[in-house]
C-alpha cells in the first residue's frame, strides 16, 4: 500500500496540533499552580475538589455559627450576672429595711434606692446584642 504525501503532512499536522493543545494545558497548569482547572480535565478529582470545598464551607460556617452562639451566651451570662447582683443588693436593702430602729428619712432613701435598683435591673432585662436584637426576648427578637 502506498502512503501518499497528503495523509503524511495531515497526520504531522495532526500530531502537532496536539502537542500544542497538550503544551497549552500544562502552560495553564504552570500559571494557575492547579492540577485540575475545568473539570473536564480530571472528573473525577473535579467532584472530589468541589465536594471537599463545599465541606470547608460548611465547617466554617460551623464555626461562624459557635462563635456567635459562645458571644450571645457571654452576653447573656453578663447580664444575668448584672442581675444576680442587683437582686442580693435589693435583697439587702429590705432587710436593713426591716429592721425597726431606721428612721422614716432612710426609709425613704431605700426606697429610692430600691427603686433605682428597679430600673436598672428593667434596663439589664431589656438590654440588647451588638446587633440591635433583645436578649431575653425570646422567639421576637426584634
Amino acid at each position: 500500500m502506498r502512503i501518499s504525501t497528503n495523509s503524511t503532512f495531515l497526520q504531522g499536522s495532526y500530531g502537532v496540533s496536539i502537542q500544542q493543545s497538550l503544551m497549552s494545558q500544562l502552560n495553564v497548569q504552570l500559571s494557575t499552580l492547579k492540577r485540575v482547572n475545568t473539570p473536564s480535565d480530571d472528573p473525577v478529582a473535579a467532584a472530589r475538589i468541589l465536594d471537599i470545598s463545599q465541606s470547608d464551607a460548611r465547617n466554617s460556617q460551623f464555626i461562624a455559627n459557635t462563635k456567635a452562639a459562645e458571644s450571645a451566651l457571654e452576653f447573656s451570662e453578663t447580664s444575668l450576672d448584672r442581675i444576680s447582683n442587683i437582686l442580693i443588693q435589693m435583697k439587702e436593702t429590705s432587710v436593713q429595711a426591716g429592721n425597726g430602729a431606721i428612721s422614716d428619712e432612710n426609709l425613704k432613701q431605700m426606697s429610692k434606692v430600691f427603686k433605682a435598683s428597679l430600673e436598672e435591673m428593667v434596663a439589664v432585662a431589656n438590654s440588647t446584642d451588638a446587633s440591635g436584637k433583645y436578649v431575653f426576648s425570646g422567639t421576637r427578637s426584634d
